[in-house]
């Protein structure tokens, strides 16, 4: 929902209030809340895309891994040959490093805890 259709609906909140039972509304309060949520809906679609990249880049280094995998698997058929040895070598070197590097994107892309939201305080009922 954008801030457009969040003021209109907004608005039919408060047409509703106000033909329906004639109740005063703090519309202040309703535009506050309204930003709130405004607000969260595009915090939430961040995360959202932060996290289809992280999904990406996920599928990404298991496919590497995979690949590495069976390239270790066939060389570990010729592991008496000293230069098929280095190279096994050389494949765990970059498998450990591609793993340290996504580790330390996913911990960078992981958004901190939400603060906790108070409670809007309730308007005192005009007679």
């Amino acid at each position: 929902m954008d801030e457009v259709e969040a003021l209109r609906a907004a608005d039919n909140v408060v047409q509703s209030f106000v033909v329906t039972d004639h109740t005063p509304v703090d519309l202040s309060l309703l535009i506050t809340c309204v930003a709130m949520l405004t607000n969260l809906t595009r915090k939430v679609n961040t995360i959202m895309a932060d996290l289809t990249a992280l999904q990406a880049a996920a599928a990404a280094n298991a496919a590497a891994v995979g690949s590495a995998v069976s390239l270790v698997q066939q060389l570990s058929a010729a592991s008496n040959d000293p230069a098929a040895q280095a190279a096994i070598d050389a494949v765990t070197s970059q498998l450990t490093t591609s793993t340290q590097s996504l580790e330390a994107e996913v911990t960078a892309a992981t958004p901190p805890a939400p603060a906790a939201v108070e409670a809007p305080v309730e308007p005192e009922a005009v007679v």
